[in-house]
């Protein structure tokens, strides 16, 4: 099942910080579609990361990179919690690694909000590139949700 446009809408409320209609969104999608959701949720974590690291990165700029994210931000002091090997692992998969283990969708969400938190904060995107960057995340979401079946 490709990303739905509720997918997408639910997906950019989130990283808008638009609690109300993130919620509203979320509330509509059904068992599929939160497959999808948190398929284009890791596309964007890649397509960002990809965007932040685009000079490279060493194993050492992943390490400290968590830390700041683990540091907090004004937006999410929950952020604080992360595991950094958790952490670690999400960003260097987003970055092209393979992935030790799977965290668990739970895990998996928690960490990508706290990486996305930061990523996109020094990405400064407007609204525009913000959606030009989900319009490349759902194009490798779809690609993942077709190879799944």
């Amino acid at each position: 099942m490709p990303v739905s446009d509720q997918v997408v809408t639910a997906v950019r409320a989130l990283l808008m910080a638009d609690d109300d209609l993130g919620a509203s969104a979320i509330s509509r999608l059904g068992d599929a579609d939160m497959q999808a959701y948190d398929a284009l949720l890791q596309a964007v974590l890649a397509v960002a990361a990809g965007q932040r690291f685009a000079d490279g990165y060493t194993e050492g700029d992943v390490i400290r990179y968590v830390a700041r994210v683990r540091a907090g931000t004004d937006v999410r002091t929950e952020d604080m919690d992360l595991d950094p090997k958790t952490g670690e692992a999400m960003l260097g998969h987003a970055l092209g690694k393979p992935a030790p283990h799977d965290p668990g969708p739970q895990i998996r969400l928690r960490a990508s909000l706290a990486l996305l938190t930061v990523i996109l904060g020094d990405l400064k995107l407007s609204e525009p590139a913000l959606d030009a960057l989900l319009t490349d995340a759902r194009t490798i979401a779809d690609r993942w949700l077709a190879v799944r079946g």
